[in-house]
């Protein structure tokens, strides 16, 4: 590992810089893009199913934001104390040394290769249901997007930017649409009465119903720390990093509050858990069939805009752990657009 490390050091002299030029934009858009997929439509069934109680499932969203904002305020002072590329990888390094590092490191890279694996045959699932002329055809379009946005971001962090900043911003606004909809046109289908579908024997009961309701939540909030990967790359991380991180999770939060509230207002807790997909259900009893493809399309883009921020962030930590001498010193390798070229292969070719 000496060797490696001694390796590193001389080949990062002079060359092999990261660009400076993200900001608070691109920090809100990469902490939205990586939180908020397609899932965002299905999980408030399955939350709606473990809690049956309107006043329950409001406040666990709500908690679950809470919860996230005062992680955040933990990770971005560690973002601005050590503003460097790697994300959680480079405090585990620095606090706990070479092997918790590598360790962490390398956990953080695979479960992100896993991710963008699953997330693209969800883009491929999506298309196939979007356009039924291209069922059977999942994986040729999972392989097609990795490649796509792959390619995007082997050009330069510039287009990578870009990219997130266009997904992340047309999510946004097919969620906000949705909202709006269910709220403005979804008068004649308006929940009557609000009720409570399960009934807690015991405060047992409702206590594993709200931890069971929380995993979810954790799930559906998972990504709010993506900004700190591109802390090195910020040209003003001590400001920058924590506005992101902080705005991104209250609009995330206003989304997912916002959205529950909507479902709520039209379709009684019962027919939100029966759902497997309540967004598509609410979208299609205010506009009929092609309600349930508008819903598709925004699903669509969500995961696209997630696969997205991980292509983007998740080369990053080899990179890191290359320069740190716990990985070979290819990895380390930067192309004139700014983005860790070699890393970037790892992660699609796996």
């Amino acid at each position: 590992m000496e060797t490696i490390r001694a390796a590193s050091e001389v080949q990062s002299a002079g060359k092999n810089k990261l660009l400076k030029i993200l900001g608070i934009g691109f920090g809100l858009a990469i902490t939205i893009g990586a939180v908020i997929g397609g899932g965002a439509l299905r999980m408030p069934g399955v939350v709606a199913g473990h809690l049956g109680n309107e006043w329950l499932i409001i406040g666990i969203w709500i908690f679950g934001g809470i919860w996230a904002l005062m992680s955040a305020n933990i990770v971005a002072e560690f973002g601005t104390m050590l503003p460097e590329a790697g994300g959680p990888y480079v405090y585990l390094h620095r606090a706990y040394g070479d092997f918790v590092g590598f360790a962490g490191g390398l956990n953080d890279f695979i479960i992100s290769i896993c991710a963008v694996a699953y997330l693209s045959i969800n883009v491929g699932e999506f298309s196939a249901a979007l356009f039924p002329s291209l069922a059977g055809s999942q994986n040729i379009i999972a392989v097609i997007t990795i490649l796509t946005l792959g390619f995007l971001n082997w050009v330069g962090l510039r287009e990578g930017d870009f990219t997130q900043k266009l997904t992340s911003l047309i999510k946004v606004a097919g969620f906000f649409f949705v909202i709006v909809a269910c709220f403005v046109w979804g008068g004649n289908n308006s929940n009557p009465s609000w009720e409570s579908t399960v009934k807690f024997e015991n405060s047992f009961a409702l206590y594993a119903a709200l931890m069971l309701s929380f995993q979810v939540i954790t799930e559906a909030y998972a990504g709010w720390n993506s900004v700190v990967y591109f802390a090195e790359e910020n040209t003003n991380p001590s400001q920058n990093v924590p506005r992101s991180m902080f705005g991104g999770i209250l609009i995330v939060m206003a989304i997912y509050v916002l959205l529950n509230a909507a479902l709520l207002y039209i379709m009684p807790v019962s027919q939100i858990a029966a759902s497997k997909t309540p967004g598509a259900d609410a979208v299609s009893l205010i506009f009929g069939d092609w309600g349930g493809k508008l819903t598709l399309a925004v699903a669509l883009v969500a995961t696209l805009s997630v696969v997205n921020a991980l292509i983007l962030y998740s080369p990053r930590v080899p990179f890191a752990m290359s320069r740190d001498g716990l990985l070979p010193p290819q990895l380390m390798k930067v192309n004139k657009g700014g983005t860790p070229s070699i890393a970037l292969l790892l992660l699609i070719t796996f």
